[in-house]
């Protein structure tokens, strides 16, 4: 109840709350990594759908939080053969729609590609709308003909979250020092969301445009040099992610640019990593504003489709 009250506070109101999404959720609770998976598009094809299931094979072996939603459709329930996780005995539950189920197990048993799955409602219903178990096993090529999306939350017991709010301004540039201490992984997330949502909830909530650039910096007698790393663009829902692979010890520089004008005043910069690492607001050196990010940026533009 605490909880509930905590995330409609988040949202301006209960009302707002109703339904959604799980990764916003997530991410707000863990700090981590959280992203959706569109299953159709994930396997299409059997030789995708293969890969993809070794993909979510090695989320589960990592114990990272995964669960999965139905499409909305109708409200009405529709059955599918399952086995009961206790029992073992072979049975139908009616699947509701529009509802978000936990994934608590990805396994092969018999050569058999099989998920587990709990109804958070801890129980559910027969075709008879009598209720039964609240978990159940299906196979692979049925989880993903029933389900519409995965979401996996890439929690991990030793990684860190740190994040700071900052002023958001349209279409200006914010830069983030980024410090990587101790490399054991190389593996970072840089994160941009919203903070506040009381424009969402009178305005209706938009797309989030965020163009990252992360560059490497060593200090010459010169003065500073700049490794290009990467440039992104993403443009989805107010929760935005960038994975970063390979990242060595040292100085990075990451400047985020906005392009919308009707977001949040505030917005959340934050870093999702299990090596460790600290980074701080700072301003930008005239030289990498002024002539290195601006070949940066006019470079990516003209190459992109």
């Amino acid at each position: 109840m605490i909880l509930e009250k905590c995330w409609a506070k988040l949202w301006n109101s209960y009302q707002r709350i109703d339904g959604g999404f799980p990764h916003s959720a997530l991410h707000a609770l863990s700090g981590a990594l959280t992203k959706n998976y569109i299953l159709s598009a994930e396997t299409d094809t059997p030789r995708t759908k293969d890969a993809f299931f070794a993909q979510i094979l090695n989320y589960r072996q990592a114990d990272y939080v995964m669960c999965a939603g139905t499409g909305k459709g109708t409200e009405t329930m529709h059955s599918v053969d399952v086995t009961l996780a206790t029992t073992q005995q072979r049975a139908k539950v009616a699947l509701a729609k529009g509802h978000i189920y936990c994934v608590s197990d990805v396994f092969v048993k018999g050569g058999e590609r099989r998920v587990k799955v709990f109804n958070p409602w801890g129980f559910n219903y027969d075709p008879q709308s009598r209720k039964t178990e609240g978990e159940f096993e299906v196979t692979w090529d049925r989880f993903v003909a029933e389900f519409a999306y995965l979401t996996v939350c890439k929690l991990h017991d030793n990684a860190n979250y740190l994040s700071q709010s900052f002023a958001f301004e349209p279409r200006k540039l914010k830069f983030f020092e980024l410090s990587v201490r101790k490399a054991k992984t190389g593996y970072f997330a840089v994160t941009v969301s919203e903070t506040d949502r009381k424009e969402e909830a009178e305005k209706g909530r938009g797309y989030l445009s965020v163009t990252y650039v992360v560059v490497r910096v060593t200090a010459s007698a010169k003065g500073e040099h700049y490794e290009l790393v990467t440039i992104r663009s993403e443009c989805d829902f107010s929760d935005h992610y960038l994975e970063l692979h390979g990242l060595t010890e040292g100085e990075y520089l990451v400047a985020v640019y906005i392009a919308d004008a009707a977001v949040s005043e505030e917005l959340t910069f934050g870093v999702y990593s299990e090596d460790s690492f600290g980074f701080r607001e700072r301003e930008a050196k005239p030289k990498f504003e002024a002539s290195f990010l601006p070949n940066v940026l006019l470079n990516y533009h003209r190459s992109a489709p």
